[in-house]
């Protein structure tokens, strides 16, 4: 498990302040890829969590709305198409297609489409 590079887009400016608006992150490297993962406390949720995917040359970019909020940009870059899985209180990002489809057989949780 290591740290994600993700946590920064869940950190927004209160007076001055970098909080973060969820509990914790991971990153976790398996045989088949990576996925991070971003939890909240429960019973919080990612249900009202926005994500909207946009080509942008040869890559892709996310933009969030909802909750939790995420920073001031409100844009994440990936050169690769990334793929998204929620469970009640924990949000998965992951890069590899077949990562995505073993996590859906083993987990309850739900594809995010796009």
């Amino acid at each position: 498990m290591f740290p994600t590079r993700l946590g920064s887009i869940f950190r927004v400016d209160e007076g001055g302040v970098l909080r973060s608006t969820v509990e914790g992150e991971a990153n976790f490297r398996t045989n088949h890829g990576e996925v991070d993962a971003v939890f909240m406390p429960k019973p919080q949720t990612f249900a009202d969590f926005k994500i909207t995917e946009r080509r942008e040359g040869a890559g892709y970019l996310y933009t969030f709305g909802g909750t939790p909020r995420v920073w001031e940009t409100n844009r994440f870059g990936s050169a690769r198409r990334m793929h998204f899985l929620d469970q009640d209180n924990l949000l998965f990002f992951i890069n590899e297609p077949a990562l995505m489809r073993r996590l859906e057989q083993v987990l309850p949780v739900r594809h995010r489409r796009l």
